[in-house]
């Protein structure tokens, strides 16, 4: 004959011995807090002439198109890609998966 368990383990208390472990708490934050400082960089300038095409390009978008922006964020360039939700000529920005983006962040336009 075999051994029952004296206590059956509870569902929930068995799952617990499948999670995953981090001895280290926060070392993957502090990992990606250290890239970011080593990725930031000053906001580029552009000539006349790529602020001439960056602009022609933005009045030719319209609601609903999917685009990708390469835009400045938290002190690092960002490309964003996603279907165009508003656009605030007032506010200017663009409004793209919730998020608003300021004309004069925007480097590119894909």
């Amino acid at each position: 004959m075999g051994c029952k368990p004296v206590h059956k383990m509870p569902i929930r208390e068995r799952a617990k011995q499948f999670m995953p472990f981090s001895p280290l708490k926060g070392l993957e934050d502090a990992i990606v807090a250290q890239e970011m400082k080593v990725l930031k960089r000053p906001r580029a300038s552009i000539s006349p002439d790529q602020a001439e095409m960056l602009n022609r390009k933005m009045q030719e978008v319209q609601l609903g198109d999917e685009i990708s922006l390469t835009h400045y964020e938290k002190g690092v360039y960002v490309t964003t890609f996603g279907e165009i939700e508003e656009i605030n000529m007032t506010k200017q920005y663009f409004k793209i998966d919730g998020k608003n983006i300021m004309f004069s962040d925007i480097f590119d336009i894909m």
